[in-house]
């Protein structure tokens, strides 16, 4: 449904519902969130937003498949749900406390942070002026470009069946405070040749022929704490043929600290070990 809502500003104090069995595009408008009850913004088919402002002190509700298509400037940091967008450029301000799923291309110009989780189902790149994105959580479903940018994801990533990290800049910087699984068909030869990857958490590679690093790419697997104790990593190769490895792998506990199937050397091009 085109309709003639095509300029302006809406402030709401209540819920916003969108509830044609037709897609709905209201392609110029304003909306103001202001309420200080929670609000939410639903509806029953895929629709679009143009700008959208979170200014409520309560909570905001995102449900269904709802685009915003020019801006969505969040002030208030409570928003519960998932943002699609064909252009993770309309996050102003850097930040949002929700969830975000990338639907088209796209070449990120800024610094991101997303609390929730950044589901990339689309190819990004990291442009020049990116220096740091953060993430609750990172699902990347098709290429993904670090160059020289800081990712830092505090919970899980997951490289999902489409997805490609490409790491091919000295500064790549990737890390992963919680638990790093790579499931992808698409062979990663080429694009894991430089940078750092850190992870905190367990490595699994699946049985496909995926994660090959080569040249300069290092690999860190690092402290973390569970209560009073050092967390016992668990990395996992599945691929029986020898090519999905690491580079150079880096252990910073000791070796008890670490399970590994098949054991370190035989997944490594080179392994630095911590010294007692």
């Amino acid at each position: 449904i085109d309709n003639d809502l095509t300029a302006g500003t809406i402030e709401l104090k209540k819920s916003l519902a969108l509830n044609g069995n037709n897609k709905v595009n209201l392609s110029g408008v304003t909306w103001i969130l202001s309420g200080t009850e929670v609000q939410s913004i639903g509806c029953r088919q895929e629709s679009n937003l143009a700008n959208v402002i979170n200014n409520n002190t309560k909570g905001l509700s995102l449900s269904n498949t709802l685009y915003v298509t020019e801006s969505f400037t969040d002030n208030t940091g409570n928003i519960n749900g998932t943002l699609y967008v064909n252009d993770l450029n309309v996050v102003k301000n850097g930040y949002f406390s929700g969830s975000v799923m990338l639907m088209k291309e796209c070449e990120l110009k800024n610094d991101l942070t997303v609390e929730g989780n950044l589901y990339l189902n689309k190819k990004l790149t990291c442009g020049e002026g990116v220096k740091n994105i953060k993430t609750g959580s990172l699902s990347v479903n098709d290429q993904f470009i670090v160059n020289a940018a800081n990712v830092h994801c505090i919970g899980d990533m997951t490289v999902l069946d489409y997805g490609i990290l490409t790491m091919t800049d000295s500064d790549s910087y990737v890390l992963v405070d919680g638990n790093f699984e790579i499931k992808s068909y698409r062979d990663h030869s080429g694009y894991l040749t430089d940078g750092v990857l850190e992870i905190k958490g367990n490595f699994t590679q699946s049985s496909y022929v995926n994660f090959v690093a080569t040249e300069n790419h290092n690999t860190v697997l690092s402290k973390k704490m569970q209560g009073d104790r050092v967390y016992v990593q668990s990395v996992t190769f599945a691929d029986k043929t020898g090519k999905a490895r690491f580079n150079k792998l880096t252990l910073k506990k000791m070796p008890e600290y670490y399970k590994f199937s098949p054991e370190a050397e035989k997944i490594a091009n080179e392994v630095e070990k911590k010294r007692r």
